[in-house]
């Protein structure tokens, strides 16, 4: 009974612990687009914004570094910048983007269809799943790849080695 018990906790563990890191990477989004949009307030663009700058100016302080990257609670690595490359806002740009990098499929799934509580207040404008065959964007307009992505249709779009690119105003 106790070897049960055990082994039934066990699989309880394993199936709660990806899903409560999944739940705390996507939280990890706002909090950094958040950070982002306080650190610039008072200035009409993002210009100079990139992964190195904010590591510099020390905007996101709660958050891990390993070998020299930034990491979400998946460990994988987060980019920050124009697009998913990291590339330094230019000025003028008004939107920035946050980068997660060689996410499962799985992963890719439950962070692109992940229901932010208020994506408004954090000036979402569009997901982007990018992988070796496809790139999509989803936004708040009309059509088939409109904002909020349901599972379904992330499914077609991400693989393992998949990149989610979230834009924020």
């Amino acid at each position: 009974m106790a070897v049960v018990v055990g082994v039934l906790g066990v699989i309880v563990w394993f199936y709660i612990t990806p899903n409560k890191k999944l739940d705390q990477a996507a939280r990890q989004v706002t909090e950094i687009a958040q950070q982002i949009r306080k650190h610039f307030v008072a200035r009409i663009d993002y210009w100079k914004l990139d992964t190195k700058y904010v590591a510099d100016n020390n905007i996101l302080t709660n958050f891990v570094y390993h070998n020299g990257n930034l990491v979400n609670a998946l460990g994988k690595k987060v980019v920050i910048g124009q697009n998913e490359d990291g590339t330094t806002i230019m000025p003028g740009d008004r939107t920035f983007g946050i980068a997660y990098t060689g996410l499962t499929g799985a992963e890719c799934i439950a962070l692109s269809s992940y229901h932010f509580e208020h994506p408004e207040d954090i000036g979402l404008l569009a997901i982007t799943i990018i992988n070796s065959d496809n790139r999509q964007s989803f936004d708040w307009g009309e059509g088939d790849y409109k904002l909020p992505i349901n599972r379904q249709k992330a499914k077609r779009f991400c693989k393992n080695n998949s990149t989610i690119l979230w834009t924020f105003e």
